[in-house]
């Protein structure tokens, strides 16, 4: 399954721009894997269908070496900069670059908002001083 957690590492359905959440696979391993790797590609349909997000572990240099079991995979975004809005997720699970184990195409989430946000793409976390 796809889903969110919060700071607390509770399962949500509603992730917050400018929050810390984690967007988590949870997979089911049958044998050994060099380089589990998770793509993620966040789309906003509002947008012209706009790429927004497209990370993988294996882009920052991380890979992960798993055995038979179960697993959740998780990307922490601190925070995340998503916009209140609709999105669409396509998410695959690779053994490597190449080898596709399990893909999800299209899964559809929205994000909320504490913060008001009246343009742009993304949130940006900030912090106003004067001195």
């Amino acid at each position: 399954g796809v889903y969110f957690r919060n700071s607390q590492n509770t399962i949500i359905d509603l992730p917050a721009s400018g929050e810390e959440v984690s967007f988590c696979v949870a997979c089911n391993v049958s044998r050994q894997i060099d380089r589990l790797g998770l793509y993620l590609y966040i789309y906003q349909p509002a947008q012209d269908n706009s790429l927004m997000i497209h990370v993988s572990q294996e882009y920052d240099g991380k890979t992960f070496k798993v055995s038979a079991g179960k697993y959740e995979l998780r990307l922490h975004c601190l925070p995340l900069a998503l916009l209140r809005g609709s999105y669409t997720a396509k998410v695959a699970l690779k053994d490597g670059t190449l080898y596709s184990l399990d893909a999800y195409d299209s899964l559809s989430f929205d994000v909320s908002s504490h913060e008001v946000v009246n343009r742009g793409l993304l949130y940006q976390k900030r912090k106003w001083t004067i001195s």
